[in-house]
């Protein structure tokens, strides 16, 4: 937003320039380091000082093989409140980093974003809603774990399945995907450099937009890969959409009336069927809504 009026710099929400940042209200111009350079009758205005009218900064960091920004200057930074997930992604995906842009899928839900993310901490679903899924991972290998500001679902995958097709000797066959607070998963899918960014963006209260971003070692995508996003698309997306819906329309119900039934967390807190994430998630939105 331009600091004069707060009008904004981009009104369609992206754009380009080449050197300069020119507001289409007043015609104020920023550099891309965000310094104020011209403002139009300036030189008139008693004390005007351009160095306390630049575009406010943001945060970025490098984590992951991605760019992560944060409003917040002085925030603590991902590699501290996360240590462990960026050695996870690449001992999965060593070349996170050379990766390309290859498809994005998005979608609109008509459930908040906390259903959706809710619904992807947890597999105890999976047996019931995503045949596919269940026949395509080795559900004995699964295991979820909470760590921290972010959680791991991992198990080894068939392949062959509907979901999954890849060559014996690829480097990754697991299907591992990391949830990190509040509303970012990340994903290393089974065959040979293949990531998924999977993040939620708050519409309104009963709105979410899901995007779904696939990097491949090539913007175009393999057989194989073609299959996956193909099943991503067509089956997986369709199953978890009807379910967060659902839930969405539930909770407006008064035969919801005495709330959240109880959790299954078992002491078990790896199992593949267990709501531990759930409730994590949850104690975190908690923590974050008293702060």
């Amino acid at each position: 937003m331009c600091p004069h009026r707060a009008h904004e710099l981009f009104p369609e929400g992206a754009g380009k320039a080449k050197n300069v940042i020119t507001c289409p209200y007043h015609a104020w111009s920023f550099g891309l380091d965000g310094k104020l350079i011209h403002v139009r009758n300036a030189e008139n205005v008693p004390g005007f000082c351009k160095d306390n009218a630049g575009l406010s900064p943001v945060r970025v960091e490098e984590f992951c093989g991605l760019i992560f920004v944060n409003l917040d200057m002085d925030a603590r930074p991902l590699a501290e409140l996360a240590a462990g997930l960026n050695d996870e992604i690449r001992a999965r995906c060593p070349d996170v980093d050379k990766l390309v842009p290859a498809r994005k899928l998005t979608y609109e839900m008509k459930a908040n974003w906390k259903v959706v993310v809710d619904n992807y901490l947890e597999c105890l679903h999976c047996q019931t809603a995503h045949p596919a899924l269940v026949e395509s991972i080795r559900m004995e290998t699964y295991k979820h774990e909470v760590r921290g500001i972010y959680t791991s679902q991992v198990g080894q995958t068939r392949s062959g399945s509907d979901a999954f097709t890849y060559d014996s000797d690829a480097p990754n066959t697991d299907f591992a995907a990391y949830w990190l607070w509040p509303n970012v998963t990340l994903n290393v899918l089974p065959g040979d450099g293949n990531y998924g960014v999977f993040y939620m963006f708050p519409v309104d209260a009963d709105t979410t937009v899901q995007h779904f971003e696939f990097y491949f070692r090539d913007a175009t995508p393999t057989a194989e890969q073609e299959q996956l996003i193909d099943y991503y698309k067509n089956v997986l997306k369709p199953e978890d959409l009807s379910i967060v819906e659902s839930v969405q329309r539930g909770l407006k119900s008064r035969g919801y009336r005495n709330g959240q039934g109880p959790l299954l967390v078992t002491d078990d807190r790896t199992s593949a069927i267990g709501e531990h994430g759930v409730q994590h998630f949850q104690q975190m939105v908690l923590d974050a809504l008293a702060a």
